[in-house]
């Protein structure tokens, strides 16, 4: 729905639907599906230079958001696994 919505408005000279280096989910980065959303929350503003401080702003956010969720997930992880009887072992997985 979110991207049905954006599309209909968003207007732009070029659109990028996907940026990478190779092809693992962590060497691409989807352009658009970013774009389509922040648009969708931010909306249409008058300037361009508005909806790319806007972006930029939010993006940084969602990215030390991720950063954080990741780190505290670890840190779960870490303290969680030993008392359910996992263990660490310097076996490569089968």
């Amino acid at each position: 729905m979110v991207a049905s919505q954006s599309l209909k408005t968003l207007t732009m000279p070029e659109y990028v639907f996907s940026t990478g280096r190779g092809k693992r989910g962590g060497e691409v980065y989807h352009n658009l599906a970013d774009t389509v959303a922040l648009h969708y929350v931010i909306g249409s503003p008058r300037e361009g230079a508005q909806f790319t401080k806007e972006f930029k702003r939010i993006a940084i956010e969602m990215r030390d958001l991720a950063i954080e969720y990741l780190a505290a997930s670890d840190r779960l992880l870490g303290a969680a696994l030993p008392t359910m009887g996992f263990t660490v072992s310097g076996d490569p997985p089968l």
